[in-house]
């Protein structure tokens, strides 16, 4: 079944999603190492959101610190009411190659607006 909300938790533990994950790479940003991974086909093809290109995470000492979405244009009213309400997460969208990047992270691990 089709889920239409994201399942991802900033603060939550990599092995809630540990066997549907796929390594991309790790990066450093500011003082923060980061493993950057991507949804296995069967976790991404189980999302309902028209236009979803791709969603990274990024893991800190396995905490979710940030969740990239990329999407198509069209889809950002549809993305927005998926989107967490909470005060500290920051949402940067940034056009790229016609699409649309969305960035949902907390200040508090290390990434700055």
């Amino acid at each position: 079944m089709k889920k239409s909300e994201l399942p991802f938790t900033i603060g939550e533990q990599y092995e809630l999603h540990e066997f549907e994950l796929m390594d991309v790479e790790t990066i450093i940003i500011g003082q923060f190492e980061y493993d950057v991974y991507r949804c296995s086909k069967k976790l991404f093809d189980s999302f309902w959101l028209d236009g979803l290109m791709d969603i990274k995470l990024y893991y800190n000492a396995d905490i979710l610190a940030r969740v990239d979405l990329i999407i198509k244009p069209e889809s950002i009213k549809e993305v927005m009411n998926l989107l967490p309400s909470e005060r500290e997460i920051i949402i940067d969208i940034n056009p790229q190659k016609g699409l649309l990047y969305i960035s949902i992270m907390q200040l508090k691990y290390g990434f700055k607006g």
